[in-house]
């Protein structure tokens, strides 16, 4: 076609190929269009880049030209930090031009931040464009989050955790033991939190979570420790050393006051002070004997540094504690 700046290739009966100008056609040949071969391949952003080991997601992409009909275009995917020295093929489709292919990844995927996507085809051996953005990948088994232990006796203790928006567990196992010993107590748990009992007074435990996804499991967090009480016999009307703990440190919107070891109920209070000593806030608190948790908003506070006392029973303890916005 002229004018456009298009030519229209043509191949005659006689094997011969014919430039179509000015829309003239020899009627004594008979003519058929030929293609124009696969010269270029580009891969389109994908919808999100966030994603979870084994998802299905979908990759669009164009082509300049047609390829063979017994073209396959591919999928590939980098290492995380984007080099497609040894790509994996996520997705494959025969076709002889663009469209859209499903993909999805290996629950052996590791987790990354820097990943891309490129589509290439087998039939002429055309590598496409990446998608132009990092992906980041999450792995399929993640670790469990936000760890932590609480309502602690002299025999007892709730082990407690978060879990993630990739989280595909089936449930989780906990491992503890006595601080400076070797062997693991091993249980599994249900949900996002375990309770252990018939354990010894008076001493650290140390103790991991990970998660259980089918045919593998994550990694175990870093290990945490918290103590027991030490158990009281009889009626024995006196004052263990207490034990004060605040969590989280730093603290945005609250903090939680665990104080421990009371063996007698009293009346006592909680002061914050800022790093220049002047009282910024004061509850008047009941505690009971054993363990209490009470928890302070702090969310009208600025960032900075702050110092919380807590009186009881004719006894003070105080801890630093960060403030972030």
């Amino acid at each position: 076609m002229s004018g456009s700046g298009l030519t229209t290739l043509l191949q005659g009966n006689d094997g011969a190929i014919y430039a179509l100008n000015g829309g003239y056609i020899n009627p004594g040949k008979i003519f058929r269009i030929v293609p124009v071969a696969l010269t270029a391949i580009q891969t389109a952003p994908l919808s999100s880049n966030t994603i979870c080991a084994r998802d299905l997601f979908d990759v669009s992409f164009t082509t300049t030209g047609t390829a063979s009909i017994n073209n396959q275009f591919n999928v590939e995917l980098s290492n995380k930090n984007g080099s497609f020295s040894a790509p994996a093929i996520i997705g494959s489709v025969n076709s002889p031009s663009g469209g859209t292919i499903n993909c999805q990844t290996s629950v052996f995927t590791n987790q990354g931040q820097g990943y891309r996507i490129r589509v290439v085809s087998t039939d002429p051996a055309i590598t496409g464009s990446n998608n132009g953005t990092n992906i980041t990948i999450y792995s399929y088994c993640q670790k469990p989050t936000g760890v932590s232990s609480g309502n602690i006796t002299s025999s007892s203790a709730l082990l407690s955790w978060n879990t993630e928006a990739c989280f595909h567990a089936t449930g989780c196992k906990v491992r503890y033991r006595i601080q400076g010993t070797t062997q693991w107590t091993m249980v599994n748990a249900t949900g996002t939190s375990k309770q252990l009992n018939n354990l010894t007074a008076n001493v650290t435990y140390e103790f991991a979570v990970k998660s259980k996804c089918g045919i593998t499991t994550s990694g175990w967090t870093a290990t945490q420790t918290f103590a027991t009480l030490l158990r009281i016999s009889g009626s024995v009307n006196e004052w263990q050393e207490p034990i004060l703990s605040i969590f989280p440190n730093p603290a945005t919107r609250y903090v939680v006051i665990n104080f421990q070891n009371l063996t007698l109920q009293t009346a006592g209070k909680i002061l914050l002070f800022d790093l220049y000593e002047q009282l910024v806030k004061a509850q008047e608190q009941w505690f009971s004997a054993g363990s209490n948790t009470i928890t302070i908003p702090i969310d009208d506070l600025p960032s900075g540094i702050y110092l919380i006392k807590v009186f009881a029973g004719g006894k003070e303890l105080h801890q630093l504690l960060v403030v972030q916005e």
